[in-house]
């Protein structure tokens, strides 16, 4: 309040410097005939979807500690300016319209957002001054001569009277900018107001006295008990309801010109009485003149009788109460919720004010004793006010006690970070177990960013805080991983305890496509470092294990492992295993994928970067293993391709022969037939070729699954606890594949005419090194005797050549 800067000698209104929002986005609103059009082709301007990155960018620019008040400005400053291009929107608008609606909810829960991170800079605006005053031992030890002297250094020393003060002037200062809408609704009566009570004169000129005061003086109307003329009262009732407005939005001085303009010099006079006194020439000061009343006892006993009298209007009552402390009067005519705080607030300061001036007596021993109700019924702590406030009657009061932003304004004042945090983290589980969107997405960021300005200014000692916090803020982080936008995810997931941050990035990645989005979201993330690779392998496993995701999201996922050549074993564990569960669903094609995915040589970069940061090759166990179940994993698949090669070429690529001649068939049919199967004969001959090195190739890809090092898919060195399931599936896949392999080559074999080969299989598999038939099932050991059986016939009808394929 502009008048109390007299006591509280510390102001709020000059502490934000304004700017102005963008011009053009302005103009485009002002200039367009249909301002609804702007919103249905950009939404996010009704939904200030940009206060995300706002605020991160905020952060960035004010991160340091002693940065604090300015980022609380900055935080201020953005909601204003959202809130001022909303109200231009508003105001160049049909009312009816839906998006206009959703345009004006949102305006209004940003300026409840905006007045809330003023009250927490003014708040904290004067714990640094406090603070400061204290390490420096600024207290006032000086003699008090005057009364502003005396109540200056009350304020200094009476941490309650310092801080009501503050809030009140946040108080009054949200109400006054408010309060140029008003003005603007009254101007034209203003400008146009002639003498005060001009009609009532004017009927008295002419004689008509019926119903009306008889005289003109400022107090005729209570002296006579009777009224001004209709109109000079509706006149009357304008004016006082300014006033009331100037004096709730701290301007008094404003008031004092509205009354002298409007022709009632002598109630601007009345406002005056409340100042205290003050005579430089009783202090130390050279300069400055001499102000406040002389008799502000007096003046408070007045006042406080014009506020018992039955004969003044309400509106004029809680003028005078407001400034003499009578709080019934004030409450009278008090709307909201912060009208009923700033009442109380107001009440008890001037109560404070009084017992001070009081007790010193520093003008007058004969002084006035200040009313007895005031000081009785005035509250000494904030919880008092507040529980008051709450207590009231009015069904107004009592259900903007219960909205969101003034919950956590009221914990704010009274400085219960537990209690704060306790109500937020309750909210947002709440909405979680009720399925429901009750808190509002602007709601939300601002209460991660009243935890991370708490987490600044306070330590949270308790457990039970430290833990709301947490929930608040990945509730936020939750927020952006679905709806906000992707380049703040990283910097607030960073803000989260460092355990939980590569699970929560995890989540993100997920929904993050396309190679440069996922490159620079690895960046971001590395640049406030959050532990990527721990979140690269974590997505990996998140879509890999997810029912929900196809075959291509799948081997899509893989790309998180390969843009840091740090990852590459990460990326090796992570492809065995995906090619793993393509193999056991039988998915030899998209296992192939896999493969393919995976960066060249990345084998040849891991052992070199072991070698460089050790000095020797040998990998860590559980990477050795990695490395040779991906070979193992690769030799299979090149058998398979092998085989899928030869079997296409033989069944489906045999040249066909030329169709048969007819006995009568003409001379020129003859010589066509002949040159056809000329060029069937080296087609077939080229295809015989073909079929004969295919046929090599798959079956010494095959044989090399068989006769792989140390036995195909056999970890090297014993599992480490926790890869139970892997060598579950390791087992499974011995299981399944090696059967199918040792049929694809007996297939090849047997087609190629190499049956004595073909025989040569089953020394493989009984050899006791390999035990390669310890992983038949009877059944599959059933089947592969029957085709030696039959491999045994065909070499019997050979009278050459024994049941085994030798000679005789």
């Amino acid at each position: 309040m502009a008048n109390m800067s007299d006591i509280s000698f510390v102001g709020f209104h000059a502490s934000v410097n304004r700017s102005e929002m963008s011009l053009k986005t302005e103009k485009s609103i002002l200039n367009t005939t249909n301002p609804s059009h702007i919103l249905e082709e950009d939404p996010s301007i009704s939904q200030a979807t940009s206060l995300f990155s706002e605020f991160m960018d905020a952060m960035r620019d004010y991160g340091n500690e002693h940065e604090i008040l300015p980022l609380l400005l900055s935080y201020e400053q953005l909601c204003s300016d959202h809130v001022k291009l909303l109200s231009k929107l508003l105001a160049a608008s049909a009312p009816n319209n839906r998006l206009i609606q959703e345009a004006g909810l949102q305006r209004n829960l940003l300026e409840q957002e905006k007045q809330t991170w003023m009250l927490l800079y003014t708040l904290y605006d004067d714990r640094v001054r406090t603070d400061g005053r204290k390490a420096a031992g600024n207290r006032s030890e000086i003699e008090c001569k005057t009364e502003k002297q005396l109540i200056k250094r009350l304020f200094e020393m009476d941490d309650f009277v310092r801080t009501a003060q503050r809030i009140v002037d946040w108080l009054e200062y949200a109400s006054a900018e408010k309060l140029e809408e008003f003005y603007n609704k009254i101007q034209y009566f203003i400008d146009h107001a002639g003498q005060a009570g001009e009609n009532t004169l004017f009927s008295l000129k002419r004689g008509k006295y019926s119903g009306i005061v008889q005289h003109m003086d400022p107090d005729a109307c209570m002296r006579e008990n009777q009224k001004l003329t209709s109109l000079d009262e509706e006149d009357e009732d304008r004016l006082l309801r300014h006033i009331w407005a100037c004096i709730r939005a701290g301007q008094l001085e404003e008031a004092q010109h509205i009354s002298t303009k409007c022709g009632q010099p002598w109630r601007a006079a009345t406002l005056e009485g409340w100042r205290l006194y003050h005579d430089p020439n009783l202090t130390m000061e050279d300069e400055g003149e001499v102000e406040g009343n002389t008799s502000r006892d007096l003046w408070t006993s007045i006042a406080w009788k014009v506020c018992e009298s039955e004969g003044v209007s309400s509106l004029e009552k809680a003028i005078y109460g407001t400034l003499c402390g009578h709080l019934p009067s004030v409450l009278a005519v008090c709307q909201s919720w912060h009208d009923h705080f700033w009442a109380r607030l107001k009440v008890a300061i001037l109560a404070r004010v009084e017992q001070e001036l009081f007790t010193i007596r520093v003008r007058s021993a004969k002084m006035l004793a200040p009313p007895e109700d005031l000081m009785k019924n005035s509250a000494t702590s904030f919880s008092q006010i507040l529980n008051d406030v709450e207590g009231t009657e009015k069904d107004r009061v009592k259900y903007e006690s219960k909205e969101k932003y003034n919950i956590l304004q009221k914990l704010i004042i009274l400085g219960d970070t537990s209690e704060l945090l306790r109500v937020m983290a309750e909210w947002i589980d709440d909405e979680l177990e009720e399925d429901t969107s009750l808190i509002n997405s602007h709601l939300l960021r601002f209460m991660a960013h009243l935890v991370l300005f708490l987490r600044t200014v306070t330590t949270l000692n308790d457990a039970a805080a430290d833990d709301d916090a947490v929930r608040v803020l990945r509730a936020y982080v939750q927020h952006l991983i679905k709806s906000g936008p992707s380049e703040v995810v990283s910097f607030y997931t960073a803000k989260l305890p460092i355990d939980m941050q590569a699970d929560v990035l995890a989540l993100f990645f997920q929904s993050v496509t396309g190679s440069d989005d996922r490159h620079a979201q690895m960046f971001m993330a590395q640049s406030v470092g959050i532990d990527v690779y721990s979140a690269t392998r974590g997505v990996v496993q998140l879509i890999r294990d997810d029912p929900k995701s196809t075959d291509e999201e799948i081997i899509s996922a893989l790309e998180w492992l390969t843009f840091d050549r740090g990852q590459r074993m990460d990326a090796i564990k992570s492809s065995n295993s995906i090619i793993r569960m393509f193999l056991m669903r039988e998915k030899l094609d998209v296992a192939r994928q896999v493969l393919s995915k995976l960066p060249d040589q990345s084998i040849d970069q891991v052992l070199s970067q072991w070698t460089s940061q050790m000095g020797f090759s040998d990998l860590p166990p559980e990477d050795s293993n990695a490395v040779r179940e991906l070979l193992a994993l690769k030799a299979y698949l090149e058998a398979n391709t092998a085989f899928q090669d030869w079997f296409t070429h033989i069944h489906r690529e045999r040249p066909n022969p030329p169709n048969r001649l007819t006995r009568n068939a003409a001379f020129q049919d003859r010589v066509a037939f002949e040159q056809e199967n000329k060029a069937f004969e080296c087609e077939m001959d080229r295809w015989q070729r073909g079929a004969d090195r295919l046929a090599h190739d798959a079956v010494d890809k095959l044989y090399k699954v068989l006769n792989f090092p140390g036995k195909w898919l056999i970890d090297e060195y014993s599992s480490t606890i926790g890869d139970e399931l892997r060598q579950q599936q390791l087992r499974r896949l011995r299981q399944f594949c090696i059967p199918s392999l040792v049929n694809l080559l007996l297939t090849v074999l047997r087609e190629s005419n190499r049956l004595r080969e073909a025989m040569q299989v089953a020394d493989i598999l009984a050899d006791e090194e390999k035990q390669l038939y310890s992983v038949f099932s009877q059944a599959d050991l059933q089947r592969l005797m029957n085709s030696f059986r039959e491999f045994g016939m065909e070499f019997m009808q050979n009278p050459g050549i024994d049941s085994l394929g030798y000679k005789k």
